[in-house]
């Protein structure tokens, strides 16, 4: 059902979402049929097994079971120290714990353009699910369905690391630890003791990063460890 946009202008936040960025508003979601949604639900795992044998090919090529070409274009322009880092053997199954494909829709279905190293888009579209479906929309996922996603990955609050490469993406990954911070507050139980009162998701820069909590989560394309990581710190 289409929605006002007068409506739509008034719950963007004040702070925007993408850095000196705009777009043209629609009053109504973008329409995926159900064949459609079936196959984007099974695609998350189709990627998650690609990226999974994609890792395996490179430590094989590391190990000379594969061809060497494969870690040498992989590795090259990285310092040596980065590279030695991430094939410790406690990060060499680490994987993307975000996949973002570009699809690019067809006459005839779609096409995947790239998998995006930097996770855009999350704050973003959590916003515009929440938005619509507050305003009487069916959205898939629900309209706290990218939230609860991705407080999956941080359930226990944490620091959100954001690059000044991917600086684009700084509002919007405000906007969802300012959503997830508000609702912990507000879910918590005082009466109960083992309530988890206050949990908090905090924006930080990525460049100037110090440990010291629950765990962290990184927008940028040059991580350290794999390209999008949540890395256990104490």
């Amino acid at each position: 059902m289409p929605v006002e946009l007068s409506s739509l202008r008034a719950a963007f936040p004040a702070e925007g979402l993408f850095a000196e960025k705009d777009w043209l508003l629609s009053p109504e979601p973008f329409p995926i049929d159900p064949v459609l949604a079936k196959d984007l639900e099974r695609l998350g795992h189709q990627l998650f097994v690609f990226q999974r044998a994609c890792n395996q090919l490179y430590h094989q090529s590391v190990k000379g079971k594969q061809p060497e070409w494969v870690a040498q274009y992989l590795d090259a322009g990285k310092p040596p120290e980065l590279v030695a880092f991430s094939r410790e053997k406690q990060f060499r199954e680490e994987l993307p714990l975000v996949i973002r494909p570009d699809l690019v829709l067809t006459d005839v279905g779609y096409t995947i353009a790239e998998i995006d190293s930097v996770p855009g888009g999350i704050g973003l579209t959590g916003w515009l699910n929440q938005t619509y479906s507050s305003l009487g929309a069916e959205v898939i996922g629900g309209g706290s369905g990218m939230l609860d996603g991705f407080q999956s990955l941080l359930p226990e609050g944490g620091d959100i690391l954001v690059s000044e490469e991917a600086a684009t993406y700084r509002p919007e990954m405000q906007w969802v630890a300012a959503q997830l911070s508000s609702a912990s507050f507000q879910l918590a139980d005082p009466t109960e003791p083992s309530s988890k009162l206050g949990l908090r998701w905090e924006v930080v820069a990525a460049e100037t990063y110090e440990p010291g909590r629950g765990g962290m989560f990184t927008v940028s394309s040059k991580c350290s460890i794999c390209r999008i990581c949540r890395a256990s710190v104490s």
